[in-house]
């Protein structure tokens, strides 16, 4: 991909479990056996942070992201469900 106004970056500190990365470098120069995968925790985030990157590459078509909004959204029956009563 070298058009890099379709290609889209994240700042570390807004990474989220769900999306999809690409890590520049080989495995060699990160921890994970893939330069390019999904976060699936908070323990991959801090892993990522702790490599010193400002951004990374990231792939929103491939990401799986969901806001509270998208949750209420989504099983809003679940979410009254949790809700505490208030009077």
């Amino acid at each position: 991909m070298s058009d890099t106004a379709s290609q889209h970056f994240a700042a570390i500190n807004d990474l989220r479990v769900g999306m999809f990365i690409h890590l520049k470098g080989g495995w060699l120069a990160h921890p994970f056996p893939l330069s390019n995968f999904k976060i699936s925790s908070p323990q991959q985030i801090a892993t990522i942070r702790s490599l010193g990157l400002k951004s990374v590459r990231w792939s929103p078509d491939k990401s799986d992201l969901y806001t509270a909004h998208d949750a209420l959204e989504t099983h809003p029956s679940e979410a009254r469900a949790s809700s505490p009563d208030v009077d």
